[in-house]
């Protein structure tokens, strides 16, 4: 068989995106195959488009490989926040590279659809009891000392507006786990993860605050939910 020079392109162009995705799924907790939902399969349906993030993100306590983490809960979370962190994922501007390879196969319409119905899945308002309430108290007080509480309310259910919402445009912490919270706000300080609001912040915090910061969080009243039975 010949080849052109195009087909010769084409060709190693593929090889190395397959590659590359093969390096991004390793290099992670394992999970579900990635699904190019949105150019190969062409559905707008949410189900299916949602369909592998329940393979990390619907199992209670699931864990990143390294660094090791909770895998952050998503159902309930505030849409516009989903959306901004997507395609976070997708630019690069956060680095992870499952979720980068991921988001990178959504097109920001099928994003839209993603956050939304994400957002749908709230669960039960309820205290985690599982938590450590040890921090609740020096929480507190942190929260307001090192300004949390004018993005996210001094409980991390957000801010309330004149509208009697919250802005949706913050991420709830609020029941959060508090090893995604932790390594976030790290990232944060460090600038692996970058938001310039986020990083004045974070640079200001201690390990011990921030320890303290994650678990009052992750400690308080929340409609957060696992992607648990995903339909």
């Amino acid at each position: 068989m010949i080849f052109t020079p195009r087909a010769m392109f084409l060709s190693i162009k593929s090889l190395a995106l397959g590659l590359a995705l093969a390096f991004a799924c390793g290099a992670t907790a394992a999970g579900p195959p990635l699904a190019d939902t949105a150019n190969q399969s062409g559905t707008n349906d949410p189900a299916s488009l949602t369909y592998t993030c329940g393979g990390c993100h619907g199992i209670e306590q699931y864990k990143n490989a390294y660094p090791q983490y909770n895998v952050p809960k998503v159902g309930g979370q505030n849409n516009a926040y989903l959306v901004s962190a997507l395609k976070a994922y997708k630019s690069g501007e956060r680095a992870h590279p499952t979720m980068r390879a991921q988001a990178g196969s959504f097109s920001d319409p099928v994003i839209e659809i993603i956050s939304a119905y994400l957002t749908a899945r709230a669960g039960t308002a309820t205290k985690a009891a599982s938590e450590d309430h040890s921090y609740d108290v020096i929480g507190a007080k942190l929260v307001e000392a090192k300004g949390c509480i004018a993005c996210h309310g001094k409980d991390g259910n957000g801010l309330l507006l004149s509208t009697g919402s919250t802005d949706p445009q913050y991420p709830i912490l609020a029941g959060q786990y508090a090893s995604y919270i932790e390594v976030a706000l790290k990232a944060y300080r460090i600038g692996t993860r970058k938001n310039l609001i986020m990083a004045g912040f974070a640079e200001k915090l201690t390990d011990s605050e921030i320890k303290a910061l994650s678990h009052y969080f992750a400690a308080q009243p929340s409609k957060l939910s696992t992607l648990k039975g995903l339909d």
